[in-house]
């Protein structure tokens, strides 16, 4: 009996852990260079002079939207043994990106898409580890 309270005591602090953790991805800040339409949240405006800045010059819209990055490392990490969420943050700070899996085409090929992620949006999860 004590050991299956303990065993359930482990369930819920490994519960509690992923649910704090996601709330403090989803609340890390926005990119301050977009603005977002108000009609949909999804799509922002960015001037062509930040993406010259920006070190990496990047074309993709994907690149200046945080959130989008959030959710998908949110989403990566519902894929995860809460025991490896350390290792995985501290996989994608230093490579700077991360693979996420997509589905299977029409020809049974695995789908996954790369997330590039932003030099700020790597700063602010160092500051979560």
């Amino acid at each position: 009996m004590e050991l299956n309270n303990s065993i359930q005591t482990i369930q819920w602090d490994l519960l509690t852990l992923k649910r704090k953790l996601n709330n403090q991805i989803r609340l890390l800040p926005d990119n301050q260079n977009i603005q977002r339409l108000s009609t949909n949240p999804n799509c922002f405006i960015i001037k062509f002079s930040e993406i010259q800045k920006d070190k990496n010059h990047s074309f993709s819209p994907c690149y200046y939207d945080f959130k989008y990055q959030y959710r998908n490392i949110i989403a990566k990490l519902k894929s995860i043994n809460p025991l490896e969420y350390y290792n995985f943050l501290s996989k994608i700070i230093n490579d700077k990106s991360f693979k996420i899996y997509r589905g299977v085409n029409m020809h049974g090929q695995t789908c996954s898409e790369k997330i590039d992620l932003h030099d700020s949006v790597i700063t602010f999860l160092k500051s979560l580890i």
